[in-house]
């Protein structure tokens, strides 16, 4: 499996108590970064950004928005009811989730041509490119 585009060091910067809310079955969130990098890579595909993973040049473009995904999963997770301050928090990187999606699909390095290498025109143009290859 590749590895997921964030680690819990990451959410550490967002929100430096996150860790406590880990729960007792998990070391990490690992799980919570996999499901991120899936949603990622759907959204990316479903939008035609990419056709593949391979497609990516630099992953850490992803981090961010990785982090606001997963830090949306966690708190949907702890939130008991509709309005309380967890779910609050899972809105609010939800909205953060969005707003940093449609920055990284206008700017995401992307090997459109499919020939392993990411050239200018790509990191210029990637936003504007519909991948399709036959």
């Amino acid at each position: 499996m590749t590895a997921p585009y964030s680690d819990d060091q990451d959410l550490l910067a967002y929100e430096p108590d996150i860790l406590r809310w880990l729960p007792e079955t998990q070391a990490d969130y690992l799980p919570q970064h996999n499901e991120s990098r899936k949603y990622i890579l759907n959204a990316l595909q479903k939008d035609k950004v990419i056709i593949e993973e391979s497609d990516l040049g630099d992953t850490s473009e992803l981090r961010v928005l990785s982090v606001f995904k997963t830090l949306q999963t966690i708190f949907g997770f702890l939130s008991a009811n509709e309005g309380d301050s967890f779910d609050d928090k899972s809105m609010q990187y939800s909205k953060r989730y969005s707003d940093e999606y449609q920055n990284v699909r206008d700017t995401l390095s992307v090997d459109a041509d499919g020939d392993g290498f990411i050239s200018n025109a790509e990191k210029i143009d990637s936003h504007q490119t519909i991948i399709e290859r036959w």
